[in-house]
């Protein structure tokens, strides 16, 4: 084994992939992607390896797991963009199901397992809790995406069987330039849209994308770290504040907020559990662990994004 740390990372061509890609490069580690198209490059440490979990054409992949340092697991269809219809739900499931059973699966067999697996969960575990501040131990909520989350967690803690460190990232809501909540709410503002979203009440538990990668990297290289964590700022926001923090940093308007009840009607369930559920999570584990923010302010954050 040379100098360099080995870490996999399946689903490391979206937002949160890239970024961590990134930053584990810059470290020293040699990076593998898992992806779904073949790319070729010519680089001593970062390679991509293609798969497609669960399908027929499925070409062996797992060779890279064995005797990796570490595999991160961000895998799975976007969840927001397009209405939950039967078959977009199945995929949002499914696309999560498959690909981390098929690493588990890879870590088991491998005669040299990875000491750690970072897999991938989402606040949305919780379901919609109003007031509540919601920690680790906070039981699952109901709902579709709470149901996705419980059932993708199940699968990643398959990986412990082999002697591998199981962490799972409870991810809020994502910002940084690239894509994501501020991609999205940008273009509405363009068309003095509010970002504000029915009473405004609901809290938002967000996350800078670089503290999410950091975090990630962090809990890599704590071996004491294992078990569920929030990766949430410490201090969670309403949407209502969200919307005007947005408003003044990016210097626009929201003249015109969105109807609740044609929100209702055009995101359906989603607009239910992703745009008027409230979670108000805090980062409990990972703060205990150890681990700093650089962005754990909202004003922080934005400052970043658009200064």
């Amino acid at each position: 084994m040379g100098m360099h740390m080995e870490i996999v990372i399946a689903g490391g061509t979206g937002f949160i992939g890239n970024r961590l890609a990134k930053l584990l490069l810059k470290s020293g580690a040699r990076v593998t992607v898992l992806s779904r198209t073949e790319i070729k490059l010519n680089d001593e440490l970062l390679q991509y390896v293609k798969w497609s979990p669960g399908s027929k054409e499925e070409k062996d992949w797992s060779w890279c797991i064995d005797g990796a340092h570490a595999v991160v697991n961000l895998s799975g269809a976007p969840i927001s963009g397009k209405r939950w219809s039967r078959k977009q739900k199945d995929e949002i499931l499914g696309s999560r199901l498959k690909a981390t059973r098929a690493i588990a699966g890879a870590i088991k067999k491998a005669s040299n397992p990875p000491k750690i697996l970072v897999s991938g969960s989402a606040v949305g575990y919780y379901g919609n809790c109003g007031e509540k501040e919601l920690t680790e131990s906070s039981p699952c909520g109901k709902g579709f995406l709470a149901d996705v989350c419980r059932r993708w967690e199940t699968e990643a803690h398959a990986a412990s069987e082999a002697g591998t460190r199981v962490c799972i990232v409870r991810t809020g809501i994502v910002l940084g330039r690239e894509g994501g909540i501020i991609r999205q709410t940008e273009m509405m503002l363009r068309y003095f849209i509010s970002a504000r979203f029915g009473s405004g009440k609901q809290w938002m538990s967000w996350i800078h994308a670089d503290d999410e990668a950091r975090a990630i990297k962090f809990l890599i290289d704590s071996q004491g770290c294992s078990g569920a964590y929030n990766l949430t700022s410490p201090n969670p926001i309403t949407n209502l504040e969200f919307s005007e923090k947005l408003s003044k940093y990016t210097g626009r308007k929201g003249m015109l907020r969105p109807p609740a009840m044609l929100l209702r009607a055009a995101a359906g369930e989603m607009a239910e559990e992703m745009i008027f559920a409230s979670q108000r999570a805090l980062p409990r584990r990972l703060e205990k662990a150890g681990y700093r923010f650089t962005y754990p302010s909202i004003d922080n954050a934005l400052k970043e994004i658009f200064g």
